[in-house]
């Protein structure tokens, strides 16, 4: 399962803001928002080679002001073998996303 850690100099709910927003742009599906815990469950559609992945964010509040993001992705059933470049991909497209807002 694919899942990575980036850390940013600016406030957890603008960060949080800008992902409702990017990701919807995207070929992602918002399936779960809990504002409370900044926390984003996604889903990827069926293609030919996946039956598609979930991908999950967390932004989190460090004490030095700073914000954490937590970015994994898994594919939707556990027999799709070819579903682990879609989910790095996944993550890396999540962080392109916001990256290019911010």
């Amino acid at each position: 399962m694919p899942e990575e850690i980036r850390k940013y100099s600016m406030d957890a709910d603008i960060i949080f803001e800008k992902l409702k927003k990017v990701v919807e742009k995207a070929r992602f599906q918002i399936d779960r928002v809990d504002e409370t815990n900044r926390r984003l469950i996604l889903s990827t559609g069926i293609s030919l080679l996946s039956y598609g992945e979930d991908v999950e964010i967390i932004v989190s509040r460090e004490k030095d002001n700073t914000s954490k993001v937590f970015v994994s992705s898994k594919p939707k059933v556990w027999f799709n073998i070819t579903a682990f470049p879609n989910a790095k991909r996944n993550v890396q497209r999540v962080f392109e996303l916001l990256e290019s807002e911010i």
